[in-house]
């Protein structure tokens, strides 16, 4: 049963649709960044040997190792990256273009699913479309954009199929999600409020049974192919999960920050609808306590400033009451879908992947907002503190958008710079992500440390090492060089990745427990190294 009465029907989905691809326009030619060159690599060698897309050496780590060690998962990516390179010919905003349908996909899959549940659908659409947390997760082509755009697509075709008796939909919706799982096996996700979601509908045991065998046929005969190639990927997933387990035991505080902050940070505006929602008691204040007992500076792993522990505090505490408002909540669709949506992201997030990421993270602010949106729309709370809410988002994600942005373009326009190096003379770096893609584009060689590191370095030679990055090959010992730095500033205080004492970490808390910071620092040092 549809329940949208807004007045909006179709064109809240054009809106909704639309809304995206204006969003990513001005940031089509931005470079490569962070893990796009891993899967592009798997697509350029997709071209060159569409049999052995993984019969290749890559050096990600600091060493050359085989790519099927690399690569955790099915390739689902890659092959449409192939498709896009040999259409696009590489350059950075043909292929941003070409996977715009999936993030439209998306958008209009959320819509749908939405509008069964509320009755004003589309300004809760557009403020998940418009959170930091959500924009920055699509603005990459990585598999979470493929994960959204099938998941979203497949969980509509599931509620649709059940709740209208439509026996299309329901069998479309597996291979859909199977999809989402081909891309990505932290997709698994969505098999717990798709399950739900049936029991609540009183599907048969035996129904559900053969809906999830449908979901996981393709992905399963992926693996079966992976085995029969000798593509240790389970190994490699178990490896993953092992160091999230050991993470989550060794440092529960700053796991537990990171979760909560990230949660709250990814949605921002929305932490404070439960201030407008009502209810009885004083939520707040239990959710206050265990914030400031989670962010003393006896859990911190190193020095804090004192603006990331307030924001963190915030972040985190807004995190808890959202949470708590839709545990408490009695509406369908909270009990039936976006409180079991919910739980299953933060618990695989928590305890099994191997960092809290913003990129997996995003994927809690659709249940949170539909959920709160509910709420509001019961109490009659939600005409004016929606659109105010959309007001203060579009600016704060549009400034993350462009900090990163010129984060990412700095690397392509260093190694531009230095490609006109006179010949004869080593270029190296170290360090990966969009800096490695664009170094080996002009010529550069990655420091590897299983054939001497900076031993291969010879006088006259130049190597390039990033500061806000990861896997860099630091020097055994002195060496006598010509050592210059070349800093890359914003005028835009906030950071998405910080390495200079501030907590943003939105691609791996490993950098900080924000999902974004408030700071004046750099947002890359290039140390250019010339031994002499």
């Amino acid at each position: 049963m549809n329940r949208t009465d807004d007045g909006t029907g179709r064109y809240g989905l054009l809106a909704s649709i639309l809304f995206p691809l204006l969003c990513a326009a001005p940031f089509l030619g931005s470079a490569f960044h962070v893990d796009e060159p891993c899967f592009l690599a798997i697509a350029r060698q997709l071209l060159r040997d569409p049999m052995h897309p993984l019969s290749f050496d890559y050096n990600w780590f600091g060493v050359a190792e085989p790519m099927s060690r690399l690569s955790q998962y099915t390739s689902l990516l890659p092959y449409l990256e192939a498709l896009a390179l040999r259409a696009a010919g590489g350059s950075e905003w043909a292929m941003r273009l070409l996977f715009l349908p999936f993030d439209a996909l998306a958008a209009g899959s959320l819509y749908l699913l939405a509008s069964r549940f509320l009755r004003r659908p589309l300004l809760p659409v557009l403020i998940v479309l418009a959170s930091p947390g959500y924009l920055l997760g699509m603005r990459l082509l990585t598999a979470e954009k493929l994960v959204a755009a099938f998941g979203f697509c497949g969980l509509y075709a599931l509620c649709r199929g059940l709740q209208d008796d439509d026996r299309r939909s329901y069998r479309a919706s597996a291979p859909l999600l199977g999809l989402a799982l081909l891309s990505k096996p932290s997709a698994i996700f969505l098999l717990v409020p798709t399950l739900w979601f049936q029991r609540r509908r009183g599907v048969s045991p035996g129904r559900m049974a053969g809906h999830l065998a449908a979901v996981l046929a393709l992905p399963l005969l992926a693996l079966a192919a992976d085995l029969a190639c000798g593509n240790p990927r389970i190994g490699r997933m178990s490896a993953q999960a092992g160091v999230a387990l050991y993470s989550l035991l060794s440092e529960p505080a700053h796991a537990l920050r990171s979760l909560l902050a990230f949660a709250g940070g990814g949605a921002a505006a929305p932490v404070l609808w439960p201030f407008f929602a009502g209810g009885k008691g004083r939520p707040w204040l239990p959710a206050a306590a265990f914030c400031a007992l989670l962010f003393l500076p006896g859990f911190d792993r190193g020095p804090v400033q004192g603006h990331d522990r307030v924001l963190g505090f915030v972040f985190a505490g807004g995190a808890l009451l959202l949470f708590w408002s839709l545990l408490r909540s009695r509406e369908p669709g909270t009990t039936d879908l976006w409180l079991p949506w919910a739980a299953s992201v933060a618990l695989l997030q928590l305890a099994v992947y191997w960092s809290v990421v913003g990129r997996f993270m995003m994927f809690l602010i659709p249940p949170t907002v539909f959920g709160m949106s509910a709420l509001l729309e019961r109490k009659g709370r939600g005409r004016l503190l929606l659109p105010a809410s959309l007001a203060l988002l579009l600016p704060l994600s549009a400034a993350l958008l462009w900090v990163d942005t010129r984060h990412a373009d700095s690397q392509r326009e260093l190694a531009a710079l230095l490609a006109s190096r006179p010949s004869g003379r080593g270029l190296w770096f170290t360090g990966h992500w969009g800096l490695q893609y664009y170094m080996e584009s002009a010529g550069a060689k990655p420091l590897d440390r299983g054939i001497g590191g900076w031993a291969e370095v010879q006088k006259g030679d130049l190597v390039v090492v990033p500061a806000v990055n990861t896997n860099q090959i630091r020097p055994g010992g002195s060496i006598l060089a010509d050592v210059r730095k070349l800093r890359v500033d914003s005028a835009v205080p906030l950071r998405v990745l910080s390495n200079f004492g501030g907590q943003g970490g939105f691609y791996s808390n490993i950098f900080g427990f924000l999902p974004y910071s408030v700071s004046t620092e750099p947002l890359e040092v290039f140390t250019l190294v010339k031994p002499l």
